[in-house]
């Protein structure tokens, strides 16, 4: 082969050896783009899905506290209405007792003034002076 030929083919491989290395880096320049690209989506759904599982948590926690202390309120005004009906109950019965206290009072006055009465009618040393006796000191 004559040397012109020779030196054309050389010119020829080395500029497809150069053509070759450059559409190889270009290759791998959209390759490692696009695997950067993919990266951050990906990393992006991650972070989309992370995120969106704290709000379901976050939300779950927020409506188990809210129903926590609807119960906790539900309860307390049951509480305070029992203690209502136990101091109107105790009130009731305080009443009850008060009206019950009179009531002795009055029948034990109109038993020692019908005493007192039969008392001075007889004017008689007898049993009845003794507890008119006990019930003056």
């Amino acid at each position: 082969m004559e040397a012109w030929m020779r030196q054309r083919l050389i010119g020829l491989q080395e500029e497809f050896q150069r053509k070759l290395l450059e559409e190889r880096e270009k290759d791998q320049r959209e390759m490692r783009e696009r695997e950067e690209r993919l990266r951050q989506q990906l990393e992006r759904g991650m972070r989309e899905e992370r995120d969106d599982c704290l709000k379901k948590q976050l939300t779950t926690v927020i409506e188990s506290w809210q129903t926590e202390a609807q119960r906790w309120r539900k309860h307390q005004s049951e509480l305070e209405e029992k203690l209502q009906e136990q101091e109107t109950l105790r009130k009731q019965q305080e009443e009850e007792r008060k009206q019950e206290t009179e009531r002795f009072q009055e029948n034990f006055q109109q038993l020692w003034n019908y005493i007192e009465k039969k008392e001075k009618k007889k004017k008689k040393k007898g049993v009845w002076s003794r507890i008119l006796k006990f019930w003056k000191k």
